[in-house]
């Protein structure tokens, strides 16, 4: 068991398994924002919860990003972590926690081009994750087509159809 230094909840080691789920990617840049809220807004911009390649880190960014939502006169309200740990089940909940009480360098402490260095960096490692997990279905897809003998595509055309 561990207590965080910066929050007074304690972390234990149920908690600790919510973030295990997560590919290396999803647990930084979840952090990040979580941490940064005011890249909150830029990395819903440029990727959408749905991109995210596990449910509980979906779960979470969408959850930040529906905390973050314009009002009517279309501005963001300010981020408030006990507001969004308190509207979360509490699988969600657990992983927020968890994010918050990791331990390594804080985000906190980069300079505004290494924010956007990071972000742009784990951008790119989900958008690479997302490919390579496409071709690897393809390549399966492809693979169990032959095997029923429909044979090698003559158009690779006809090989999208199969993703």
């Amino acid at each position: 068991m561990a207590i965080s230094t910066s929050s007074t909840f304690i972390v234990d080691d149920l908690l600790w398994d919510e973030a295990e789920g997560l590919a290396t990617s999803e647990e930084e840049l979840l952090r990040l924002i979580l941490l940064v809220p005011d890249q909150q807004l830029r990395a819903s911009d440029e990727i959408g919860p749905d991109q995210l390649p596990s449910t509980p880190a979906r779960e979470l960014f969408r959850a930040i990003v529906l905390h973050r939502a314009s009002n009517d006169e279309g501005v963001p309200p300010p981020f408030d972590s006990a507001a969004l740990i308190g509207g979360l089940d509490d699988e969600t909940a657990a992983l927020a926690r968890a994010l918050y009480a990791l331990e390594g360098p804080s985000p906190r402490d980069l300079d505004q081009s290494d924010v956007d260095y990071e972000i742009e960096r784990l951008l790119l490692d989900l958008e690479e994750d997302r490919l390579a997990q496409r071709s690897d279905f393809t390549q399966e897809a492809l693979g169990e087509a032959e095997r029923e003998g429909w044979g090698a595509c003559a158009d690779p055309g006809d090989a999208r159809d199969l993703a």
